[in-house]
């Protein structure tokens, strides 16, 4: 069987077009999310932490700080209560680090915003015309200022061409903005959990902790009415990242 050039077209268009929806689907325009660490606690509450997991804007965010994705279910009878006083990380020294506020995330970003080159461009420039002026002569017959003619006023009619000039405007540095919005709207919004719920977001840890090889890290929660606050530790080998 004989196929034409325009029913391979439409063979090509209707398979690029398929798999377009394909991949739309199985990926859904989102970086995979790694499988958590998932802790339960006696009564119920669930909460599962993913270390380094930043599919938003800024790119470069963990250059600067450590994201840490996590979720809380509440899966008891009472309301629990977080904050980030409860929230700590101890590396294989001891050595501990409190979450950063999402606002003081976002102003390192602001503080060390890069600075960009900003140059003109350049344009060759060649003037053609004809022109009459007054000119003065030089002696009693010469040539005048703008032409050619006899002493006193004169006319003339010439081309003048310019030697072409290149233009550069001065070097200009500005600020380069960078998005921070996604470091506050995706925080974890701490405070009350009520029965049932979930709620999900990011902490934000100072980058020097990169520098240990082992740490834990432990969320704490009361139960409303209660003094006994509930920890749930979190250990992660960094050494396995590398």
């Amino acid at each position: 069987m004989k196929i034409n050039s325009a029913s391979v077209s439409i063979l090509f268009l209707i398979s690029a077009i398929f798999l377009s929806g394909c991949a739309s689907g199985l990926y859904g325009g989102q970086i995979a999310q790694p499988i958590p660490t998932t802790l339960t606690g006696e009564d119920g509450v669930t909460i599962a932490v993913t270390p380094s997991f930043w599919p938003w804007d800024p790119k470069n965010l963990s250059d600067y700080v450590t994201p840490y994705y996590v979720k809380i279910t509440n899966n008891s009878d009472k309301t629990i209560i977080l904050d980030y006083e409860d929230i700590v990380i101890f590396d294989q020294f001891k050595t501990q680090y409190t979450p950063l506020a999402p606002d003081t995330v976002a102003s390192i970003f602001n503080a060390s915003a890069p600075t960009a080159y900003q140059g003109g461009y350049s344009y060759p420039s060649l003037s053609v015309g004809v022109g009459f002026g007054f000119g003065g002569g030089y002696g009693r017959r010469g040539y005048g200022y703008r032409g050619y003619g006899r002493r006193g006023y004169g006319s003339g009619v010439g081309i003048y061409s310019y030697t072409p000039v290149y233009y550069s405007s001065p070097p200009a540095y500005y600020s380069n903005p960078v998005n921070t919005s996604d470091i506050l709207t995706q925080a974890l919004s701490l405070g009350p959990v009520h029965p049932g719920a979930t709620i999900t977001g990011y902490l934000y840890f100072r980058d020097t902790i990169a520098e240990a090889s082992q740490i834990t890290l432990d969320i704490g929660y009361n139960a409303e009415g209660s003094t006994k606050e509930t920890i749930l530790s979190f250990p992660f080998d960094l050494t396995l990242r590398q």
